[in-house]
């Protein structure tokens, strides 16, 4: 059996690399807090329960940070 396989290269600018670097901190950030909580959580799912809160252009100011 074959496998299929795509790839994609995204180059960012200086200032989207600094933006992104400064988001995986914060997102980082606030796993450690998390973790410091007794819950257990990385940086990935922290951005994902972020992403998952954005609508519309709008990012709420509170979110709850699900396991």
């Amino acid at each position: 059996m074959s496998s299929v396989y795509k790839e994609i290269t995204v180059t960012l600018t200086e200032e989207e690399k600094e933006k992104l670097k400064s988001a995986i901190e914060i997102c980082r950030t606030i796993a450690s807090d998390c973790n410091d909580a007794d819950m257990f959580v990385d940086a990935s799912s922290i951005f994902a329960n972020i992403y998952d809160n954005y609508k519309n252009g709008e990012l709420p100011t509170v979110i709850q940070i699900f396991e």
